[in-house]
């Protein structure tokens, strides 16, 4: 079937092969693409559509997208590019930070106990933005997680002047 992550596979295997173009291996690509491109760009609609209707909650998000659309921009093939390189970037190193949380907690039973009652103390009923806003226990484990293990180890940052 089309799906995102056999799209992202193929793009990965024209980077590493560089005799893509002379054999089949990414045959479909376009379609997978279509499907990755399609999902942005209703990302961006349904952000245009808040923008339009109501301009004080759109100021309210701190999130990218919201932020360069605040700035003027309206090229959707670069908002479209933006929104996918996030989600993509986003992605693995997402999954790198969960994995090795879930590394850590598997060594320490202890702190597995302690941020289960936590869990279950404040979103026995169900999970809100409130509700996860009071997990500190979680939110050390991870901040501990992303210290000990950074999914980015190295970024480095200049000043662009003087303060």
């Amino acid at each position: 079937g089309i799906n995102a992550e056999y799209g992202t596979r193929m793009l990965v295997i024209r980077l590493v092969f560089p005799f893509w173009k002379w054999f089949p291996v990414t045959r479909g690509l376009d379609q997978h693409i279509a499907v990755i491109n399609e999902y942005a760009n209703g990302i961006i609609a349904e952000r245009k559509e808040e923008l339009a209707s109501n301009r004080a909650t759109f100021d309210a998000r701190e999130d990218i997208l919201s932020r360069f659309m605040a700035l003027g921009e309206s090229n959707v093939v670069e908002l479209r590019d933006a929104v996918i390189n996030f989600i993509l970037a986003g992605r693995d190193t997402t999954a790198q930070t969960l994995t090795w949380l879930t590394y850590f907690l598997a060594c320490s039973p202890h702190l597995q106990d302690e941020l289960l009652a936590e869990i279950q103390e404040h979103c026995a009923d169900e999970i809100t933005l409130d509700s996860l806003k009071k997990l500190s226990l979680c939110q050390a484990a991870m901040d501990e997680t992303l210290r000990l293990r950074p999914p980015v180890p190295i970024d480095i940052k200049t000043a662009v002047g003087d303060e």
